[in-house]
């Protein structure tokens, strides 16, 4: 979808902050929202854009895993509550601590990003390891109609709205 918003949002008569918060409002990963920003001259504002909204992440995952456990959640064999946390966030929050606070810290960006590499390659891995093929091909079709359908709300949406208030 970045490669067709690139192309298309120009077409659309908005400034660059405009298609930069557009792009970075919309696009699914930074490196996307980098690449558009880059293309319409408004990487700064794109990529602000983008981190902001990565950040959102963290109270409205907190939000949502506070609702649905009000909502949903179970009791077990020893009469407790299971709760269902994102435990990943408090991660996603150390990391961001640690990486702006901790001075060492930016001496090894380098080794902890090849780290992460490695890591995420094993992880991708083994999700492919897993994958089943033959329910891809039978439910993949709505999976692929539901994401562009997503994908192209949250464009409009983000073109509405940058148009309006920037």
């Amino acid at each position: 979808y970045a490669l067709a918003e690139i192309f298309i949002l120009p077409h659309f008569g908005m400034t660059k902050q405009q298609l930069g918060i557009a792009s970075g409002a919309s696009l699914h990963e930074i490196a996307h929202a980098v690449a558009a920003g880059g293309a319409f001259g408004s990487i700064d504002v794109a990529t602000i854009m983008k981190l902001t909204r990565v950040l959102m992440l963290v109270p409205t995952s907190i939000f949502i895993a506070i609702w649905w456990n009000a909502r949903h959640s179970q009791v077990e064999d020893n009469g407790k509550r299971k709760i269902n946390f994102p435990w990943f966030m408090l991660g996603f929050i150390a990391a961001s601590v640690i990486g702006t606070y901790v001075p060492f810290v930016s001496s090894y960006a380098s080794l902890l990003v090849d780290a992460g590499y490695v890591f995420l390659g094993m992880a991708m891995a083994a999700l492919g390891i897993n994958v089943n093929f033959r329910v891809i091909f039978k439910q993949g079709k709505a999976a692929f109609l539901a994401s562009f359908l997503a994908s192209i709300v949250l464009v409009a949406l983000a073109c509405c709205a940058s148009i309006l208030f920037f």
